[in-house]
């Protein structure tokens, strides 16, 4: 049984990859399963719970650092 629980997702394709790799000019968000439980699997809600974004927590931070770091470079 594989127990490798690491993967890597293009933010604009979402084309997903086992190994580190560049999609569309830039590398690749990397998602470990292990680290991201419960709550950062989930999409977002606001205060009466409707739905912000189908995408879980976890790829809107690392999509929202990327823009942030990408406007400071």
């Amino acid at each position: 049984m594989n127990t490798n629980c690491t993967f890597y997702i293009c933010p604009t394709c979402f084309h997903a990859n086992e190994a580190e790799a560049n999609c569309h000019g830039h590398s690749m968000i990397k998602y470990d399963a292990c680290l991201y439980q419960g709550v950062q699997r989930k999409p977002m809600t606001d205060k009466n719970g409707r739905i912000k974004s189908r995408a879980p927590r976890w790829f809107l931070q690392a999509t929202q650092n990327r823009q942030v770091v990408g406007a400071i470079a």
